[in-house]
């Protein structure tokens, strides 16, 4: 999908668009047997907190997002300095 996404852009642009990196970090929300009783508590945690105690704002992630920029970053760059 990258690459025909590069393709079509380069084409469109005239110029070469070439495929980045790419990193796919995910969560399972799977709830198996063996976790039941954890998800139980989980669920009476979300009947007792509010709303605001279980969500973030986006000033209370942007230090965790700073973090992980600067983390990619240098990952980038010792990508770079292997080639």
């Amino acid at each position: 999908l990258q690459r025909m996404v590069a393709e079509r852009l380069s084409e469109r642009l005239g110029r070469e668009i070439r495929v980045g990196q790419y990193n796919h970090m995910v969560d399972s929300y799977h709830i198996y047997g063996s976790y039941f009783d954890e998800f139980d508590a989980f669920l009476k945690t979300v009947e007792v907190r509010s709303w605001e105690d279980r969500t973030w704002t986006a000033a209370e992630m942007q230090p965790l997002i700073e973090e992980a920029r600067e983390r990619i970053e240098k990952s980038l760059e010792r990508d770079r300095a292997k080639r």
